[in-house]
């Protein structure tokens, strides 16, 4: 699929692997469609390394991300950007209780229904996501340092070891 999208002119490939998920998608999507995220940065490397495009395409990385740690991760195995989705709602009020669908979204974040929606306290949970992203940043930072680095661009392959024997196979990492 990576290669198609290359052929087809995608300036960039997002990967949203089986561990992100939305309370809107069927439960056949959301339990059985995708594989794990960070071995797709590393099967989305290699699929653009053997057609030649890998440093024309940036690979941005979302789908069970949940702190600076995991987007460290990510950015070490070889993706450019690191997204995050439902760790954000969470933070913003969700109660992921995967109702999403039916419109009567409990803390009124998926709604489109008045009475609902002034369960929401925006402000409040603007402020909640701001706390959250800043601790992501501040993660990602000392991360960044104590691997020895002065950018997130430094990082690398070679910053991590797996700490199983299936990580090391499904992400080529030393075990």
């Amino acid at each position: 699929d990576i290669k198609i999208a290359v052929k087809d002119g995608f300036d960039f490939i997002e990967l949203d692997g089986m561990q992100g998920a939305t309370g809107a998608g069927s439960a056949e999507v959301i339990d059985y469609v995708g594989i794990p995220t960070l071995p797709a940065i590393v099967e989305a490397g290699e699929a653009l390394e053997e057609i030649g495009r890998r440093q024309d395409i940036q690979i941005v990385l979302m789908g069970g991300l949940r702190d600076g740690i995991d987007a460290v991760k990510a950015l070490c195995l070889g993706a450019d950007a690191a997204a995050f989705g439902t760790s954000v709602l969470i933070a913003g009020g969700c109660i992921a209780c995967m109702q999403c669908h039916i419109g009567q979204c409990v803390t009124g974040i998926a709604t489109q229904d008045p009475e609902h929606e002034k369960r929401y306290q925006p402000a409040v949970e603007a402020m909640n996501i701001h706390r959250f992203l800043e601790t992501v940043r501040w993660q990602i930072a000392a991360l960044t340092h104590a691997l020895g680095h002065g950018s997130t661009r430094e990082l690398n392959r070679d910053d991590l070891v797996a700490l199983t024997p299936e990580a090391a196979r499904i992400t080529g990492l030393p075990y």
